[in-house]
Parts: C-alpha cells; structure tokens; sequence
C-alpha cells in the first residue's frame, strides 16, 4: 500500500513540474464523459527515432519504479526485471544506431573494418586456444591434446565469449564516448544567440524553439540510455564470468565424452 501511494504522489510531482516547465498545456479536455483529459502530446510526425527514443525512456523509468518498490519493500517480480532490461539495451542500441547513422558510416568505411575485424578474430582465436589447452590441463592433468574434441569446442565458446564482450562493452563505451563529446561541444541555445551577431544584441527574446528541445531531449535519452546500457552489459558480463568454470567443465566433458558430467560420476566420491 505505501508503495502505490508512494508512486502516485511521485507521478503527480513530475507531471506537475513537467506542466509548469513547459508553454503548451500537458494535459486538454476533450469531450469524454469518463475521461476528459488526454495527454497533449502529438505521435503524428514521429519516426523510428522517436519511438526507439520513447520506448528507451519508458524502460529507464519502470526500472526506477520497480527500484522504488524494492525499496519500500514490496514484492517485484525478477522476470519482469529481466524483461526490462533486455528491452532498455534493445531499444538503447538501436537508437544509438539510429541517432549516430552507424550503419551508413559502417558502409562508407566497411573495407578497413573488415580487414581489422579479421585480424581481431585472428588474435582473439590464438588467444581462445591458448586458453583452452590451460583450461584442460589445469582440469584434468593430461596434455590437451588427447582431447582434440574438447579443444575444438572450448576453442570456439571462448571466441565466442570474447568477441561478445568486446563487441558489447566496445560499442556501449563509442556510444557513451560520443554522447558526451556531443553533450560538452554543441553549443546550447543561448550559446548559439549570443555567437550570432544578428541575434546577440536582441538574445533576450529569444526562446528554446520546439526543433532545439526536440534535439536535446533525444540527446540526454541517447546519453542516459548508454549509461544504462554499460553498466547492464558489465553486470552481465561479470555474472557469466563467475561461472564460466562449470561452463567450463561440462563443454569438457560433453565434448570429450558427449555425456554430461552427471552421468560420470565415480563410486566413493562425493557428486562435486
């Protein structure tokens, strides 16, 4: 009960700061007996941006909620949690994509990113299989290669995971990198009258118009969705990690034998 109390009061607080931070009401009648208010919020001209954006906030906010309920200790379902967050680095990526035009600039450069992708999975491969030999020595004290499957096989989960990981937290961090060069070097509104001769001595006049609100909107989004996005894909990273020797240990065995390590356990001893 306080934490739906709570969350009303907290909802009414941003909309009313919301409503007096902005000219057009946020909210207008209409005629409807049951529900006379409506949002003054226009989707006509929205594109993919704009819904990748909306969708990205919306996320952002129900995992501040579900903390809140945490919080005051209610009960808060984890799938809904996982749920969220699969959404928020979704929609994060997509609209860093869309916003920074990756894929056009991915084309115009696609020769060079080629070759260097090549040369990364070469070196991540003779890492990768270094890493597996020690894996199976220190596992089972016998030289790797007696378990050629085993190799071949631990081979390509740790390519696998290092590419996923260097894709995941190189992307994240470009993406947060760029955001806040962007943030720190583009001129605000009232930076951009005062520089222009023409507007500089009438700059008191002179309001944010709906384009430059519009434009630094999706860029806190953008900026705000990258953090998350880092600090999501760290976590994750770091939960895998903890158990990447059991991994580990069944790709082994599984490969070795095509059993799973239950099925080999030996009289006397305990089941680890």
């Amino acid at each position: 009960m306080l934490a739906t109390i709570v969350t009303y009061l907290l909802i009414a607080l941003i909309l009313e700061v919301v409503d007096r931070f902005t000219d057009p009401p946020l909210f207008v009648r209409r005629p409807s007996k049951h529900f006379p208010w409506r949002l003054n919020i226009s989707t006509g001209w929205w594109g993919a941006r704009e819904y990748w954006a909306a969708i990205t906030l919306g996320s952002i906010s129900a995992l501040m909620l579900m903390m809140l309920w945490v919080g005051l200790g209610s009960p808060v379902s984890k799938d809904l949690g996982r749920v969220l967050l699969v959404v928020l680095c979704v929609s994060s990526s997509v609209l860093s994509i869309l916003h920074f035009r990756l894929v056009e600039k991915f084309k115009a450069n696609a020769w060079w990113m080629t070759v260097l992708t090549a040369l990364i999975t070469i070196g991540f491969g003779l890492v990768a299989s270094a890493y597996a030999d020690s894996f199976i020595v220190n596992s089972t004290r016998i030289d790797a290669a007696q378990f050629s499957g085993a190799q071949k096989a631990l081979t390509t989960v740790i390519l696998v995971y290092l590419w996923a990981f260097f894709a995941t937290l190189l992307i994240s961090l470009i993406v947060f990198a760029v955001s806040l060069y962007m943030a720190f070097t583009t001129p605000t509104f009232f930076e951009a009258i005062k520089s222009n001769p023409l507007t500089a001595p009438f700059r008191k006049r002179y309001k944010p118009g709906l384009e430059h609100t519009r434009r630094s909107w999706m860029l806190g989004i953008v900026f705000v969705g990258s953090i998350y996005t880092v600090f999501i894909a760290l976590t994750c990273w770091q939960y895998l990690l903890s158990h990447v020797d059991s991994v580990i240990e069944e790709t082994i065995v599984f490969a070795s034998f095509h059993l799973h390590p239950r099925d080999c356990g030996i009289p006397g001893r305990g089941q680890d």
